[in-house]
């Protein structure tokens, strides 16, 4: 069986989102607080002017990375509650949304959503 990187992308959002945020705040840091304690273990102060686009890029990237991570999060939440929902006509009315987020999320969800399928009674 062929694992997509769809299975593992929640993983991968919160890692991303977690390095970035790190960068940001190391070198926010370095250019607005300057706190020895963080300096003396990390500084990225060595790259000169290049660290207000360091700052602006991980900024950026971290805000990115965490609208995706609740994005997933949220479309997962939903997803599970129209599947486990207790009424077919809710399950039929949601099923293109229900099939655009399966997609979205990855190979298990599609597979989710034809038990639910096959639960109902669709074809």
């Amino acid at each position: 069986m062929e694992m997509s990187w769809r299975e593992y992308q929640y993983y991968m959002y919160l890692v991303f989102t977690a390095l970035f945020l790190i960068l940001f705040l190391i070198s926010f840091n370095d250019l607005v607080i300057h706190y020895s304690g963080i300096s003396n273990l990390v500084s990225l102060t060595s790259l000169g002017n290049w660290l207000y686009w360091v700052i602006a890029i991980s900024f950026s990237l971290t805000i990115l990375f965490f609208y995706y991570l609740y994005r997933y999060t949220n479309d997962s939440k939903k997803f599970y509650n129209l599947i486990n929902g207790s009424s077919k006509q809710t399950f039929v009315k949601n099923f293109k949304e229900l099939e655009i987020i399966s997609s979205r999320l990855g190979p298990s969800y599609v597979k989710e959503l034809e038990k639910a399928k096959n639960k109902w009674n669709m074809r």
